[in-house]
Order: C-alpha cells, then structure tokens, then sequence
C-alpha cells in the first residue's frame, strides 16, 4: 500500500523483527607492531610482514512462521514458528509490523600488507688528515620489498522464508517485511609498499698540507655511495570477495478445501491516482477545513491477490497537518487480482488543522502532500512597501497588496470576514485613518474582493517630533481573516515593519566632520561618534544619511555633499544596507570615484568605519586613485613626456589642485622601424617609469589614444583608511578605543600637527590638555562653546591617538619615498628630496619659535620625543648594511641622501622650539627612543619584508584594531596602459556611472511614490 498520504488498517510505527541472519566474516589481521621506519646505517630494510586471510559470511538459516488470528485478542496477529523455531510464538499488534530477516553474513574484509622498512643510509666518509685522502662514503641499503595483501573474503547466501496463512486470513500478510539478501563481498586488502633505499655516505673531505720548501700540496677527497634501491611490490592479484546468493520468500495460502497455492511474494496494494476538493468549493485548501479524497485508483503490484474473505481498510494518513476522520473508511474490494486496477467510490476526509502561525508577509501558508496537495489561505498579502528610514516630523506613506487567490469573494457580510491591521508599538506615530477610540492601529476591513483580484491599502505616517533621532521604531501589518468553520476572526500574517527615526542633514557654519551612514547603522554607533567627536574632540559633526535622501545630494548646495567638506573629514559607515529597489548596496557603491581623487588632492581625510565587504570596497578604491572619464576631453596638452616633468616640479612638487583629476595629452609620432601603435605603447610606459623615478609621491597612469593621456590620481600620501569591528552597544555613549583612534587618525593631518606642537610642554595631572591651549590658531575647529571660553578639555587617550596617527602618516610617507630605487643618477639631487615629502615637511616647519617648551618627564613633551624619535628612525639607516649602501649614490639608495637634510631640518625644529638646555635633554631622549624603534622594527619585519614602522605600529595597535588597512596603497605605483586596458578602463568606468545614475533615479522615483518630503 502506497503509505505517503494513505495508511491502511495497520500502521508502521513499531517493528518486530525475527532475524536468521549469518554472521559476518572476520577481517584480515593486519595489526603489525610498530618498527623503526629506517633501517640502520647502510643496512638493507626489513620485508614487510603479509596480511592473514579473512573469513566467509555465514549463511542465514530458514524460517517458518504460520499466521492466524489471536483467539482471545481482535486484530492482533497470532504468530506460530515452525521447523526449528517450533514452540516459538509472538504477537503483533495493530501498531507493529513484523520484520523477517534472513540475511547472508558480510564477507569480511582483505588485510594490507606491512609497508618495507627504508634501507639505512651510508655513513659519510671521514675527512682526510695530514696527508691522506678523504674516506668513500657507504653505500645506502636497499629497501625492503612490500608485504603481501589478502582478498576480501565471500559473502553468505541469504536464506529462505516460509509463510503460513489460511484463505480467510489473508489480510494478515498485510504487515509483514522480508529481507533474504546474500551477504557483501568483503572489500580487497592491498599490498604494502616498497620501501626506499637509503642515500649513499658522502665522501670525506680530502687534506692540505705545505711542506719545508713552502710547496702546497692536497689529497683528493673520498667518492660519494651509491643509493640502495628501493625494494619490489608483490604482484600477485588482490580481489574483493563474492556477493553471497539470495535468498527466497514463499507465501503458502491453504484454501478452505484443504489445498495449497505457494505465491513467491505478497501482494502490495498501491494507491495510483485520486483527486482532492475542498470543502467550500473556493479551490483552496485552507486550515479550519475538511480535505476531500474521492476517486481513489489502487492497483495490485504484488505477485497474489489480495485477501478474498475480508476487506482492508483504507484511511488518510495523519500528518502535522492533516488528522483523519477515522469514523469514515473506505474498504478496498476483495481479491484485487496482480495488476489490476480498482476504482473506490465513496469520499475520505482528513480535517486540516490550525496553523496559529504568524507569517511575515509574502511567506505563505503552503504545505505540499504527495499528489500534490496545497495547504493555503485564500489571501495573500504581500510584503508593504515603505521608506525604512524617515525624520522625525514628517509625513510618509506606507502601502501594501492583497491578493485573492480563491474562487470566490472574500470580505464583508454575508461572505468570510477579512481585513489587514495596521499597529504602532511605542506610540511615536500619527496613523491618518487611526480613531479616537483606537489611536495607535488601524483596521482597515475588507469590503469586497472578487476572485483573482488584487487590492493596495495606502496608509500615511506622520512622526512626532519629540521622538529621539536615530532610534529605531517598529510597525506591525497583520492580515486578520475569520475561521472557515467558526467565523472567528485572527491573525494569519504578520509582517514587522522598522523604520529608522533619522535627523535632518545640515550644513554647519564651520563644518570639521561629515559622518555617513544609512538606514541599517547601528543607531548605538552613531549617537557614540556623535559624542565622542562633539563632547571628546568638542569640534562640529554633520550627519548625512544616505537611506533618507536616496543619493550624495546635498539638499543645502544642490551639489555632491562631500564637496563641502574638502580639507576636512569625512567618516563613512562602511555596513551594507537594502538601497530601495536595488538590493542591498555599500555605501561606495554610489560615490564617484574620480570626487575621491579631487577630495584627497585637498588633503580630505577619508574613513570608512566598521567595513562588513572588504573585497568591494578595494575594487573601488583601485578605481578612484585613479582618474576616470573625461582626462580625454578635459586633458592639456604638452610637448613631452620631460618637458611635463618639469612644468611640474615648478609647482613645488606639490599636486594640481583642481575640481577634477589633472590630465595631459602627450602626441607621439610614428617611429622609423615601427608602427604608430607599438611606438605609443613604448612611449607609455618609458613615460611611467620616468615619472615613477621623479615624481615618487604621485600617481600618474599614462594611457594610449592617438597620443599619450597621462591621467593624475591620488597623491601616494593621501589619508585614505579603513577598519573593521563592531561597535559594542553599552549604557553610555562610550566607544571602545580602536574606533576613538580611528576617528583622532581621520583628522586632517595640518590640524593634528598644529594639535601636537600646541600641547608640547604643558604639564597637567591628569594628562588631558585645555581646549584653549590645544586649539590654539584653529579656532574654525574648535566649536563654538569653547572658542567662547567655557572651560574643557581633551583626553590624554585622546592626546596618544594623535601622536601614534601622525607617526603612522610620517613614517609612511618617508618609507614610500625612500623604498623607491630610481638608478643611477638620481634624477632628483640631494638638496631637492625633502620637497618631495610635504607632510614631513609641514610637520617641522610648524615647530613654534620662541622656545616656549619646558621638559617634564611626566608631561606632554614624551609624546613629542615618541613621534620625533619615530620619524629620526625610519629616516635613518635601520643597520650598518643601510648606512654602506647610503654612502654609494651609485647604488641608488635614497635613503642615505634624505638622512642629513631631514636630521638637519628635525633638529632645527627641536632648537628653535625649546631652550638650548632642553633641547640637549629632548634631543638626547629622542636618539634613545629612536634606538628602541629601530630595534622593533626589526624585531617585526616580515621575512625579507619592508623595513618600516607599519608593521611595528600595528603590532602595537594589534590589541585595539582587528583591522586597519590604509587604502591608499593600492595601485601604489604609475602604471602605463596599452589601448586596450584605456579603453577597458574608460568602459567600467562609465558603465559604473549608468548604473549610478540608475540607481539614483529609482530611488527619487521611490521618494517620490511615498511622499518623502525631503525630495
């Protein structure tokens, strides 16, 4: 009987087993005790040890059973053995089926030889002395040969099964299982392997000696031995054993005259068709409801009939969902004869149980059975759509689709009630068809819905003003519909609706940092940004959500809004959130990369905080330190590749400031020997590796098209950081100190220089220095409570983060500058080089004058030795080897001619800002401190690594950042591209923009439907 949605008068939960089963062959031994892998020195190895041999499954025994009924016990099955389980009985129940086994025994399995023991290797050959030849080494012994393997050994037969049963009790075989398989072959042993030979002795060293007269004489040194050969594998053949033969099954039926007819296997009743209605005639199969089962088609698969004097009951099966009215079987004809096919009249029915269940909306209700049946409501809502990131004080809509997928109207009297309800959770909303009996929901009731129809419910939202910005509010969508069988109405579907409460964007007076973030920030994250930068740095913070505006719009200039912070600092969120209609996006997915490159030519500090997708974002960044669309059109023109060079070095070595990346066309005539295009293909890249030799600090990718485009990316020191770790929710607005650092390092680098040499010297208890000392000359940073005198200070935390940001800029910007290798001659001369590194430079020509810094061990001036004496060690040769290879320009080295004029121009700094007696002591600690860090930096060098402070200094942050990666060495190096790669280059590059551009304009189209009213 088919058992997947039917069952019959019996069940399959329990099973009685009477098993003959042979027993399984024993496997092969192969447990050797373990011997050295080698033998002894220039010995041959030992021969492995051979496998034992497996042994045979046993055959099954027969068995003999007889059925009738229990004369005491309706419905539970009498069994009888016979033959040699004569006496035996057991008893099955309407719960149990019986199970007789009589399976061959397994054949057991093959052994595997011992692998042959390595031949010892020869001794090597003593040196010769005082005149005689070096000794010969031996000779390596040969491995043993491999030891034999066994096949697996036979499987049992299975044996044979007698079945009793009179006529009139037929329907007894109904629970009966067989299994008289033949045994498995045991699987093959196999050989062991050979073992290797051993290596011959080296020979010995001969000897050298010089006689009276001065003559210098040797002796030859002994001859290497020979290497033993490996020993043999043995070549007999390795089977696995055979499957034992199977058994038999007999069925005797004794008729009522006294004969007997053997079949050789039970009958076996298949459902193969029927046809499922529901109750209410609407074409779904819904909870609360009876399924119908008419028409049911069963054939007789088995090798007899089916019973002739009693009739078998058939019931839908019991599931999670369906429960059978077992007080309605259906009753299959008598003697279905093999393969025939009968029809059943008459109907079953199974009631489909409540599924309490609330789903979210668009997952519906759908259990599938064998056939298939459908477990389904009638309606079906789908998921509303709605903006999930609002401000406060504004009016949103909401909207949502029902479907009827029935055959018959839904909603209003006198038909099945139905409705949705909308409900707030903490009161933060205005629903404009809410009551004043009912303010917080709305019920919204169906009046009518045909079949096959579809209907959008609008709701309007209007959000307090008093509600908290960035905290998130919740929405529950329910779909109520009444009870098919009793007319009470619940809820079928529920859907959760969050909505970020977001502030409005503002642009500040004098803005310091632009914070960006979207719908699915942490809203803990932001408010702890928030407060650090406004209540730990006291300077201005902006906040732009991405979610809410839909594109970097700026609604107060019309322009990009990171344009408004050029010079400054700007912190993105770095999570990925759902973008309207698009999925979920990053937020560098909308930026455009040629804005990153102007950004950090205005020496913008850029962050991303808390990166979730790493891969994305450095495929972005590769892109935007590079110019983009547009250096063919907006490109200058020059004469050469040189005469570019020196137009530039004229600006100072300084990089174009523009409000797009700079370009230059450079025209290319055909060569005498060659074509145009290999001719500008050369010229291309001879014109990358002279810029990559004058220019070390800038980016430059000069292209092919007609002429050479020599396109102006990112400058190499650009402050362009990433990191990764979460931001942990707590009681207060605290933030853990790898994401305080990484904020203090998005300062822009002027402002922390003029940070640090202002807070050199001033001694206070607790670290932490007053805002008026600290900001003094960058009152524009300062916000406005402190530039008005209210007294506040900034943390020595704080104070350390800066001074360990300003090392990691320094110290990179120099290792950049001095790991380039330009050749012989330098093309930049020694009086030049400090003009290729600007923040260095800055750096030390903003020391103060006047010598104003007093020395105290305990204050703020160790934090100015720390970062000088970081500085004088990476400039300085790291070891004896680095100072030889400075002194020889030939080499190329350019460390050795930055030292004198970096030491030269530090030094002046320290003298000028401290008294000639303090300045002896700083100058003293800084050297000292600089021997530390030069140890370290050795210490934490990778194998044949660069030798710079990074690895050093994140060493040292390794307990604060799980991961900081400065994204500014990407495409580190000017690169020269063929026609093809420009071309490939300018494509991604523009189809990046279309599809931006695509983006935006579903999102404003979005915005628009929901009545956003920032749009």
């Amino acid at each position: 009987m088919d058992t997947d949605l039917f069952s019959t008068l019996f069940s399959t939960q329990n099973v009685k087993r009477i098993d003959s089963s042979g027993r399984d062959g024993q496997p092969a031994a192969d447990n050797w005790d373990k011997r050295a892998p080698e033998a002894q020195h220039g010995q041959p190895g030992l021969h492995g040890r051979s496998a034992g041999a497996s042994t045979h499954g046993a055959p099954a025994s027969d068995i003999r059973v007889h059925l009738t009924y229990n004369a005491k016990e309706p419905r539970v099955v009498q069994v009888a053995g016979q033959g040699t389980r004569q006496g035996q009985h057991w008893k099955i129940y309407p719960d149990e089926d019986l199970r007789l086994v009589a399976e061959g025994g397994d054949g057991g399995r093959g052994g595997r030889g011992e692998d042959g023991q390595a031949g010892g290797h020869g001794r090597d050959g003593t040196s010769g002395e005082n005149g005689t030849s070096g000794e010969d080494g031996e000779d390596g012994g040969s491995g043993g040969n491999g030891g034999y393997g066994s096949s697996g050994a036979d499987g049992g037969a299975g044996g044979n099964i007698y079945v009793t049963v009179r006529e009139q009790d037929a329907d007894l075989l109904l629970p009966l299982m067989f299994n008289v398989r033949g045994g498995k072959g045991g699987p093959s042993g196999q050989h062991g392997r050979p073992g290797a030979g051993g290596k011959g002795g080296r020979g010995g060293n001969g000897s050298t000696w010089t006689t009276e007269d001065g003559e210098v004489h040797s002796s030859p040194g002994g001859a290497s031995g020979r290497n033993g050969e490996a020993g043999k594998v043995p070549d007999t053949n390795l089977t696995a054993g055979r499957a034992g033969r199977n058994g038999s099954v007999q069925i005797k039926v004794v008729q009522n005259d006294g004969t007997e007819i053997t079949y050789p296997s039970l009958y076996c009743l298949k459902v193969v068709g029927f046809d499922i209605f529901d109750e209410n005639e609407d074409g779904i199969n819904e909870s609360g409801e009876h399924l119908l089962v008419r028409n049911i088609r069963v054939r007789n698969t088995g090798h007899m009939p089916s019973p002739k004097q009693r009739s078998i009951q058939l019931l839908i099966r019991e599931t999670g969902f369906l429960c059978p009215v077992t007080t309605e079987p259906l009753y299959l004809p008598q003697d279905i004869r093999p393969g025939q096919v009968v029809h059943l009249p008459g109907t079953l029915r199974a009631f489909i149980r409540h599924d309490w269940t609330e789903r979210p909306a668009g997952q519906a209700l759908r259990y599938e059975e064998r056939g298939v049946t459908y477990i389904q409501y009638p309606l079906k809502l789908d998921p509303p759509k709605y903006l999930d990131c609002v401000a406060k004080g504004n009016t949103v809509r909401a909207c949502w689709t029902l479907h009827n997928n029935s055959t018959k109207s839904y909603g209003g009297s006198p038909r099945r009630a139905a409705a949705t309800k909308l409900a707030e959770t903490d009161n933060s909303f205005n629903l404009s068809h809410a009551t004043e009996n009912s303010r917080w929901e709305v019920v919204i009731e169906i009046s009518r819905m045909e079949p096959g129809s579809a209907m959008t419910i609008e709701q309007d939202l209007r959000f307090d003003e008093n509600v908290l910005e960035f905290t998130d509010e919740y929405l529950m969508l329910n779909l109520l519909l009444s009870d098919p069988s009793t007319g009470v109405r619940h809820s079928v579907v529920r859907h959760q609706m969050p909505i970020q409460i977001s502030g409005l964007y503002s642009l500040s007076p004098n803005p310091s940092f632009l914070l960006v973030v979207n719908s699915k920030t942490p809203n803990h994250a932001i408010h702890q940004i928030t407060n650090f930068v406004r209540h730990g740095l006291h300077t201005s913070l902006d906040i732009f959500n991405l979610s809410l505006i839909g594109w970097y719009k700026s609604p107060v200039t019309g322009n990009n809004v990171l344009r408004s912070y050029q010079g400054k600092s700007i912190i993105v969120f770095g999570n990925s959130f759902p973008f309207f209609d698009s999925g979920r996006r990053s937020p560098w997915d909308l930026f455009d990369p040629s804005l990153v490159g102007v950004l950090a030519q205005f020496r913008t500090s850029l962050l991303f905080a808390a990166v979730d997708a790493w891969a994305s974002l450095e495929v972005f960044i590769a892109k935007a330190v590079f110019p983009t669309v547009g250096a063919t059109s907006a490109s200058t023109s020059q004469k050469s590749t040189k005469k570019l060079v020196t137009d530039l070095k004229k600006g100072n070595m300084e990089a174009l400031v523009t409000e797009s990346m700079p370009a230059h066309r450079i025209p290319v005539k055909k060569g005498l020997f060659s074509s145009l295009n290999s001719t500008t293909e050369r010229a291309a890249r001879s014109a990358a590796k002279r810029l990559n030799r004058t220019m070390p600090m800038r980016r430059f990718k000069p292209g092919k098209e007609g002429g050479i485009i020599i396109c102006e990316g990112a400058p190499k020191n650009s402050q362009i950081w990433a990191y990764a770790g979460p931001f942990t929710e707590g009681d207060n607005d605290d933030m853990g100190d790898f994401h305080m650092y990484s904020i203090v390092s998005c300062i822009p680098f002027e402002v922390k220089t003029r940070m640090l040499w202002n807070m050199a010297g001033k001694t206070t208890e607790d670290g932490a220095i007053d805002c008026t000392a600290l900001y003094s000359g960058l009152e524009e940073f300062c916000c406005s409570s402190i530039s008005s005198g209210t007294s506040a200070k900034v943390d020595a935390k704080v104070l350390s983060a800066l001074c360990l940001s300003i090392q990691f800029t320094l110290t990179s910007e120099i290792y950049r500058f001095t790991s380039a290798r330009p050749g012989f001659p330098d093309p930049i001369p020694s009086s030049k080089k400090l003009f290729h590194l600007p923040l260095t430079r800055h750096f030390l020509s903003a020391a103060p004058t006047g010598g104003q810094i007093a020395y105290d061990a305990t204050n703020t001036t160790r934090l100015l030795v720390s970062t000088l004496g970081t500085i004088h060690a990476q400039a300085n040769p790291l070891g004896v080897w680095q100072s030889i290879k400075g002194a020889f320009f030939f080499l190329g080295i350019r460390k050795g001619q930055l030292t004198s004029a970096l030491n030269q121009q530090l030094f002046a700094a320290l003298a000028s800002t401290c008294s000639p007696k303090v300045a002896a002591r700083v100058k003293k600690d800084i050297l000292e401190y600089s021997k530390m860090v030069k140890v370290k930096i050795r210490r934490h060098r990778a194998i044949r690594g660069p030798k710079t402070f990074f690895d050093f200094g994140k060493a040292e942050l390794a307990g604060l950042l799980p991961k900081m990666v400065d994204l500014s060495e990407i495409n580190l190096n000017s690169k020269a591209l063929g026609l093809i790669e420009f071309e490939t280059h300018v494509r991604e590059m523009l189809s990046r923009k279309e599809k931006v551009d695509q983006m935006e304009a579903e999102a404003k189209d979005k915005l628009v439907a929901l009545v956003n009213p920032v749009d």
